[in-house]
């Protein structure tokens, strides 16, 4: 039922691809033809910062008495970025990511170690794209869904000692994740390699030499459980507050 269930997703995550592909084509139909005509497309490179943690499912449980039991840690997000402008009110963004995701918490048994998730992810996004403002400097949101594949990562063990609010010996354990092999590692089993989210920016776009430059702050939450499982008997999802920065370049042949 599981497999069904992520079929399920997958599939609804193609299909909406041609469906907003659709609705922006019938926008520049009631724009005039010099709107039209202004149909551009552009592409360059993203980079910005990923504070995340886990949440939802039974996250709670895993906590004890203290609230602040999960943490987020900051991660990267560097790639290309794609825009297909049909107007100046709409267009769609697509992008290409190395996308660190993961999560930091106390051990509930020992609460003098604390583990870490570094998880890269590479990661296919789709996001709708409104605008509002002048020519040179715009508003935007742009709700999405990204689909991911986990490439990689590390789980970090930090052990230490605490006396009168003081930390010392301070000793770390990482774990390299890995599924090579017949026998692949008891912490790669334990997570799942697909990951699906749900998407919220906004921000602003500032046109430079006729290329737009770009500051987004965005959230997204994973709709995958972040666990495997067949091997693991809790649940989380990938909860993430982002910034980044891009720059683009126009690239189609209608320049002017």
């Amino acid at each position: 039922m599981k497999t069904v269930n992520k079929f399920l997703i997958f599939l609804l995550f193609i299909l909406l691809v041609p469906s907003f592909t659709c609705f922006a084509e019938e926008i520049p139909r009631k724009e005039t033809r010099e709107d039209s005509a202004q149909r551009k497309i552009f592409i360059g490179p993203v980079i910005g910062v990923n504070f995340s943690k886990w949440a939802g499912g039974n996250t709670i449980e895993w906590r004890s008495e203290s609230e602040k039991i999960l943490k987020r840690i900051p991660q990267l997000r560097v790639g290309i970025v794609g825009t297909f402008e049909l107007n100046r009110w709409f267009s769609l963004q697509s992008e290409l990511l190395f996308n660190q995701k993961g999560s930091k918490w106390q051990d509930i048994e020992y609460n003098d170690l604390w583990c870490e998730y570094h998880l890269n992810f590479l990661d296919i996004v789709l996001l709708p794209k409104f605008s509002f403002g002048g020519k040179r400097i715009k508003f935007f949101v742009n709700p999405g869904i990204s689909l991911g594949y986990l490439m990689g990562g590390k789980l970090i063990y930090i052990k230490y000692q605490a006396e009168n609010g003081q930390i010392f010996n301070l000793q770390k354990e990482e774990i390299k994740l890995s599924w090579a092999g017949e026998d692949p590692d008891e912490t790669s089993e334990c997570l799942s390699r697909f990951d699906m989210e749900i998407i919220v920016g906004f921000g602003l776009e500032v046109i430079l030499a006729h290329n737009p430059l770009s500051v987004e702050f965005r959230w997204s939450r994973g709709l995958l459980n972040t666990m495997n499982n067949d091997f693991a008997d809790y649940t989380g999802y990938s909860d993430i507050i982002g910034i980044s920065l891009s720059y683009q370049f126009r690239i189609d042949h209608n320049k002017k």
